[in-house]
Protein backbone atom coordinates (compact mmCIF):
# COMPACT_ATOMS: atom_id res chain seq x y z
CA UNK A 1 0.00 0.00 0.00
CA UNK A 2 1.13 3.64 -0.62
CA UNK A 3 2.83 5.20 2.11
CA UNK A 4 0.90 8.77 3.30
CA UNK A 5 3.30 11.31 1.94
CA UNK A 6 2.71 9.47 -1.88
CA UNK A 7 -0.70 9.55 -1.21
CA UNK A 8 -0.64 13.26 -0.12
CA UNK A 9 1.77 13.78 -3.17
CA UNK A 10 -1.04 12.08 -5.22
CA UNK A 11 -3.52 14.65 -4.23
CA UNK A 12 -1.15 17.49 -4.68
CA UNK A 13 -0.01 16.46 -8.12
CA UNK A 14 -4.19 16.40 -8.88
CA UNK A 15 -4.70 19.85 -7.39
CA UNK A 16 -1.91 21.02 -10.03
CA UNK A 17 -3.12 19.26 -12.79
CA UNK A 18 -6.65 20.53 -11.71
CA UNK A 19 -5.78 24.25 -11.70
CA UNK A 20 -3.91 23.99 -15.13
CA UNK A 21 -7.38 22.32 -16.46
CA UNK A 22 -5.43 19.12 -17.10
CA UNK A 23 -8.68 17.42 -16.50
CA UNK A 24 -7.84 13.79 -17.63
CA UNK A 25 -4.68 14.09 -15.23
CA UNK A 26 -6.60 15.48 -12.48
CA UNK A 27 -8.62 12.50 -12.75
CA UNK A 28 -6.06 9.80 -12.85
CA UNK A 29 -4.49 11.18 -9.81
CA UNK A 30 -7.37 11.81 -7.68
CA UNK A 31 -8.31 8.22 -9.18
CA UNK A 32 -4.89 6.68 -7.77
CA UNK A 33 -5.02 8.55 -4.54
CA UNK A 34 -8.64 7.08 -3.96
CA UNK A 35 -7.39 3.47 -4.33
CA UNK A 36 -5.41 3.97 -1.21
CA UNK A 37 -7.91 5.70 0.91
CA UNK A 38 -11.08 4.54 -0.29
CA UNK A 39 -12.97 6.03 2.44
CA UNK A 40 -12.06 9.69 1.67
CA UNK A 41 -15.16 10.12 -0.68
CA UNK A 42 -13.90 13.68 -1.57
CA UNK A 43 -11.48 12.02 -3.61
CA UNK A 44 -13.69 10.25 -6.03
CA UNK A 45 -16.02 13.44 -6.24
CA UNK A 46 -13.28 15.46 -7.38
CA UNK A 47 -12.28 12.75 -9.47
CA UNK A 48 -15.33 12.49 -11.07
CA UNK A 49 -16.07 16.03 -11.36
CA UNK A 50 -12.80 16.62 -13.46
CA UNK A 51 -13.42 13.38 -15.40
CA UNK A 52 -16.77 15.12 -16.66
CA UNK A 53 -14.86 18.44 -16.90
CA UNK A 54 -12.30 16.79 -18.99
CA UNK A 55 -15.22 15.18 -21.57
CA UNK A 56 -14.89 11.66 -19.48
CA UNK A 57 -18.62 10.95 -18.37
CA UNK A 58 -18.16 7.41 -18.41
CA UNK A 59 -15.32 7.25 -15.87
CA UNK A 60 -16.85 9.67 -13.68
CA UNK A 61 -20.14 7.55 -13.51
CA UNK A 62 -18.06 4.29 -12.50
CA UNK A 63 -16.56 6.42 -9.91
CA UNK A 64 -19.73 7.24 -8.45
CA UNK A 65 -21.27 3.89 -8.53
CA UNK A 66 -19.18 2.46 -6.11
CA UNK A 67 -20.63 5.53 -3.99
CA UNK A 68 -24.72 6.18 -5.19
CA UNK A 69 -26.01 3.94 -2.17
CA UNK A 70 -24.55 6.97 0.46
CA UNK A 71 -26.75 8.20 3.11
CA UNK A 72 -24.21 11.24 4.00
CA UNK A 73 -23.70 14.44 3.62
CA UNK A 74 -22.06 14.04 0.01
CA UNK A 75 -25.16 12.29 -1.17
CA UNK A 76 -26.63 14.93 -3.23
CA UNK A 77 -23.49 15.82 -4.77
CA UNK A 78 -23.25 12.02 -5.74
CA UNK A 79 -26.45 12.12 -6.95
CA UNK A 80 -26.06 15.49 -9.04
CA UNK A 81 -22.45 14.06 -10.60
CA UNK A 82 -24.33 10.72 -11.88
CA UNK A 83 -26.78 12.59 -13.11
CA UNK A 84 -24.59 14.96 -15.37
CA UNK A 85 -22.57 12.01 -16.26
CA UNK A 86 -25.85 9.99 -17.15
CA UNK A 87 -26.79 13.01 -19.59
CA UNK A 88 -24.07 13.32 -21.40
CA UNK A 89 -23.93 9.77 -21.90
CA UNK A 90 -27.13 10.13 -23.39
CA UNK A 91 -28.72 7.62 -20.35
CA UNK A 92 -30.88 7.75 -18.02
CA UNK A 93 -30.09 4.74 -15.77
Amino acid sequence: APTDSAVEAWIEFARDAEASEAWLTARDAFAQAWKARPKDRSLAIRGATVALNGGDPASALEMMQTLSASTDSSASTVTLLRVRALGTLGRAE
